[in-house]
């Protein structure tokens, strides 16, 4: 768990400009709590009745982890605040 929510507060940071940062980051972490955890083990549940084995609750969570990693790779990425920061730290 500590690698999952470790990077989170740093990246909800830059996601958002500064006025909108504590809004953004609250919103987006209830919706995925929400989103995420609220429904997963209804489905999961849903899955292992109807197919009979755990086989398609195992498919399920690859499906949501390929998700979750095209959202990642689709993060605007800032290069002039990682080069300001960095600067930042070498001085």
């Amino acid at each position: 768990m500590a690698s999952a929510i470790g990077p989170q507060p740093a990246l909800f940071a830059e996601l958002f400009e500064p006025r909108y940062r504590y809004s953004g980051a609250s919103f987006s972490y209830a919706v995925g709590a929400v989103l995420g955890g609220g429904f997963a083990p209804l489905i999961a549940t849903a899955l292992q009745t109807s197919t009979g084995t755990s086989l398609s609750v195992s498919l399920y969570l690859v499906a949501v982890a390929l998700v979750s990693l095209v959202a990642v790779l689709f993060i605007p990425r800032d290069q002039s605040r990682s080069s300001r920061t960095t600067a930042a730290i070498r001085s």
